[in-house]
């Protein structure tokens, strides 16, 4: 199951550094910086908050934030619920 995991991991994050922006600039580097604070309660719950930078244009250009709230309950050892909200600070235009 590790090994699967591993090749999985391999295959997404190769398929991500390949990717271009557009076929008229094919090498634009872009940056997802972010943390996340979780706190550990009783009876298997986990409230977090998270927040992400992101920029484009070989990390020159400020494209946005994102902030996200939620909570996480934990059924068994691989299923787990979650709930999130969202908020986007982005330029007008952008997703």
């Amino acid at each position: 199951m590790k090994k699967l995991f591993t090749i999985a991991a391999l295959f997404i994050l190769q398929s991500q550094l390949i990717a271009q922006t557009s076929k008229t600039d094919p090498k634009d580097w872009q940056g997802w910086m972010g943390g996340t604070l979780k706190f550990d309660l009783p009876k298997k719950w986990t409230p977090y908050i998270e927040y992400q930078a992101r920029t484009y244009n070989n990390l020159k250009t400020y494209n946005g934030s994102y902030i996200s709230i939620g909570v996480q309950k934990k059924v068994s050892k691989f299923v787990h619920l979650v709930g999130e909200y969202r908020l986007a600070l982005v330029q007008k235009g952008t997703y």
